[in-house]
C-alpha cells in the first residue's frame, strides 16, 4: 500500500533508545525499545510522516527514509 500521507502507531521503530531513571546505587540503563515491526511497515508502506507516542518522549528522527515523531505528553509539550 502506497500514497499514505500520515501513519500513526502506538509503539516507536527501532532503534529507539531510552535512558532509564537511575534507581538508587545503579547507574541509568539505556535500552532500545523500539519494534522492528515497525521499520517493516515503514519500509513496504512509506509513508510522508510517521507518529508515535508510546514512550512519551519527543524524538524526531529518520526511519526507513521516513521521517518518524515520537510525541511527548501533552504538559511538556
Amino acid at each position: 500500500m502506497r500514497g499514505i500521507d500520515i501513519l500513526m502507531t502506538h509503539e516507536a521503530a527501532r532503534p529507539f533508545v531510552i535512558v532509564d531513571e537511575p534507581r538508587e546505587g545503579r547507574k541509568p540503563v539505556r535500552r532500545d525499545a523500539g519494534k522492528p515491526a515497525i521499520n517493516d511497515v515503514l519500509a513496504s508502506m512509506k509513508p510522508r510522516l510517521h507518529l508515535c507516542g508510546h514512550h512519551h518522549r519527543f524524538v524526531e528522527t529518520v526511519r526507513e527514509g521516513v521521517p518518524s515523531v515520537c510525541i511527548d505528553r501533552v504538559n511538556r509539550s
